[in-house]
C-alpha cells in the first residue's frame, strides 16, 4: 500500500513538473516542443495534461449550417429610398417593406412580437 501510495505521488510529482514544463514552453512560443513532450504522455494518465493535448492540438474546422438564404436586397433598397424620415428611430424591414418603427429596438421588438410580424424582420437603427 505504501510503495503504491510512493508511486502515485512520483506521477503526480511528475505530471506537474511536465504541466511546468509545457506552460514555460507556451509561454515562449515554442509550441513545436511543447506538442512534442505531451505526445510522449499516455491519454489518460493525467487530466491535467490531457487539458494541454487538446490545447495544443491542431484546430479541427467544421462546416456549419446552410445560411439562411434571405436576401438583404429589398430592405437595403427600401432603407436607400426612404430612411430620412426615420432619423434617430430604429426600423424594421422584411422583404423590402417597412414593419415598425420606434426610437426603442426592444419596444420595436415587442410590438412586431405582439402583431405577429417579428419572425424574418431585420432591425436598423437609422442615425440622425
Amino acid at each position: 500500500m505504501a510503495l503504491e501510495a510512493r508511486k502515485q505521488l512520483e506521477a503526480e510529482k511528475k505530471c506537474l513538473a511536465l504541466d511546468v514544463r509545457i506552460r514555460d514552453l507556451v509561454k515562449k512560443g515554442d509550441l513545436s516542443e511543447a506538442k512534442r513532450i505531451i505526445s510522449a504522455v499516455p491519454v489518460g494518465d493525467s487530466l491535467l495534461l490531457d487539458k494541454w493535448r487538446r490545447v495544443l492540438s491542431d484546430p479541427v474546422v467544421t462546416r456549419g449550417g446552410p445560411a439562411s438564404g434571405k436576401n438583404f436586397r429589398k430592405d437595403f433598397s427600401w432603407i436607400e429610398q426612404n430612411s430620412k424620415q426615420y432619423r434617430g428611430l430604429w426600423i424594421a424591414v422584411k422583404d423590402g417593406e417597412l414593419l415598425g418603427s420606434h426610437k426603442s429596438r426592444l419596444a420595436l421588438q415587442q410590438d412586431l412580437g405582439q402583431s405577429g410580424l417579428l419572425e424574418g424582420a431585420t432591425f436598423f437603427k437609422v442615425e440622425e
